[in-house]
Formats: structure tokens, C-alpha cells, sequence
């Protein structure tokens, strides 16, 4: 009884050889379905769901707001959330208008021009954000805000301590305080001279400029008087043989250069001595 009686005859590509190019067909299964091949390749199907796949550089397709998501953290917390519409109902997550940023710690957003699918941004790509922390602290230099109106916006002056205040007219209220200025000065001089001779006062502009806003003189008889700024006559004025007092307020001050001399000139007009009087009032710069 030959061999082929009882075995199958081993079926190859042809019927020359067993060889690489020229394999025996063999078929598997598990008794019900046939393992299959592609493009040379064994068909596998893995149902490990824990399946850990690492990669360097990984190329993925394309993520979609509407199936994907990438939260934001710092390892143990998630500081960001996309809020999502349909929560169901005990859900103890708050409910946020879709496409809303928020922190976990804060509450309802509500937009102002309602709620949007996705996340929105301006024309040169900024992402639009609601902020509901009124604690929030911007820091800023040169802040640059829209121009503001007095209908709507307000901007108090104060010293650190006290407002100031606006009436109802819009008028404020101004406290005058009078205090006498440290580089003001009054000096009075006194002097005898002979009939027609002349006794001179001289005010000396020290450290800057003087200003002086006031002179006055008088005599006990006739005295004329020569008001002059660095030698140069500025006015010229006459008392009566009866004596009397000029007092004269100058409508702009007489400006006295450092170093130079302010000086008024007495002249006695009686023909006899007489006492002549004088002061100079001003600033000294």
C-alpha cells in the first residue's frame, strides 16, 4: 500500500520543489475563521484596552474641539476647564456657557452677548476670556485705555489723605492761606542830610534776581526822590516842604539783577537838615 493512500500530498505554488518563491500552502484558523494576510503582513487584533504605546515626537491627525480636548495642569491639578453643555442633572461640576474658560474656584460665567460654541477669538487671534474674579490686580506701565467721559468714569485728586471736592455747578472750592514767603523782605532806612545835600538807600540783589514791589518815602519837610535800578532812574517824585509820605506799589515788580544795586536817592529840599525816610519792599530770588 503506497504512501499517498492514506497522507495528502503536500500542495506548493507548483509542483517543483519546496523553495522561498515557491512555498507550500498551508491555511490556519481557529476552526471557525481563517487567519488573513495583507500585503504580506499578518492581520492582528489586539483587545488589550491598557495597551501602552510610547513614542518620541508622536504624529497625530489633527485634533477638533468638538471630539478632542487637552486639559492644562500642574501635575496634580487641572487649572483650566472647557465647559461643556448637557451636565447632567446632580452634577456637582457648576454649568458654564459653552466654549467658556474658567478656574475651578469660580462660578456661572454669563457672557454679555451670549454663549458660543468653541472658543472665540478677535481678528488678529486674541482669545477672548471672561474674568469674574473682581479681585483680579493688573499691573501695568503706560496702560493705555479707552478715552474716558465724565458720565461714566470718575478720577479723584487728593494729598493721600483728604478728596478734593467738586459742586454741584462744577465749581470746587479753593482754601486761601496766607503765609509770608522766606525770601521776602522789607528794609527801612533813615537819614539827615544837610539842605539840598542827599542821603541814599541801596538794597543789594544777593544769590539771584530781586524782585522789589513796593517802595515808600518820606520827610519832615521837602524831600524829591530818584528811584533807580543799577544806576539806571526808574522814577523820579517830590514830598511838600509841609512833609508828608509817599507809599508806591509797582503793578510789575522792578527786576534786580544778582549783584546789582536797588537804590533811592533822598534829596533834603528844605534849607535846613532834614530827616528823610524810605523802605523797600520785595523778594529775593
Amino acid at each position: 500500500m503506497a504512501d499517498g493512500d492514506f497522507f495528502a500530498k503536500p500542495i506548493s505554488k507548483n509542483e517543483d520543489n519546496n523553495a522561498v518563491a515557491n512555498p507550500i500552502l498551508v491555511q490556519l484558523s481557529d476552526g471557525t475563521s481563517a487567519i488573513g494576510v495583507t500585503t504580506g503582513a499578518l492581520d492582528v487584533n489586539l483587545t488589550n484596552a491598557s495597551l501602552v504605546v510610547t513614542a518620541t515626537n508622536l504624529d497625530i491627525r489633527d485634533l477638533a474641539h468638538a471630539t478632542d480636548s487637552v486639559a492644562i495642569g500642574d501635575g496634580g491639578s487641572i487649572i483650566l476647564d472647557i465647559a461643556v453643555s448637557g451636565v447632567a442633572a446632580g452634577a456637582t461640576a457648576a454649568v458654564f456657557p459653552v466654549g467658556a474658560i474658567r478656574d475651578d474656584a469660580l462660578t456661572t460665567l454669563t457672557p454679555v452677548d451670549g454663549d458660543y460654541v468653541g472658543l472665540r477669538t478677535d481678528s488678529v487671534g486674541a482669545l477672548w476670556v471672561n474674568i469674574v474674579d473682581a479681585s483680579v490686580v493688573v499691573t501695568a506701565t503706560d496702560l493705555d485705555i479707552r478715552d474716558l467721559t465724565h458720565v461714566s468714569d470718575s478720577v479723584k485728586i487728593g494729598d493721600g489723605t483728604d478728596l478734593l471736592a467738586v459742586n454741584t455747578d462744577g465749581s470746587i472750592n479753593v482754601n486761601i492761606v496766607s503765609t509770608v514767603l522766606a525770601d521776602e523782605f522789607h528794609t527801612a532806612n533813615v537819614g539827615s542830610p544837610a539842605a539840598n545835600t542827599v542821603s541814599t538807600q541801596t538794597k543789594t540783589a544777593t544769590g539771584g534776581t530781586m524782585l522789589v514791589t513796593q517802595i515808600t518815602v518820606a520827610g519832615s519837610g521837602g524831600v524829591k526822590y530818584v528811584v533807580k535800578n543799577n544806576a539806571v532812574e526808574v522814577m523820579t517824585g517830590f514830598i511838600g516842604r509841609d512833609g508828608n509820605t509817599d507809599s508806591i506799589t509797582f503793578a510789575t515788580p522792578i527786576e534786580v539783577a544778582s549783584g546789582d544795586d536797588f537804590t533811592i536817592d533822598r534829596t533834603n529840599r528844605q534849607q535846613v537838615a532834614n530827616d528823610v525816610y524810605s523802605s523797600v519792599f520785595g523778594r529775593q530770588l
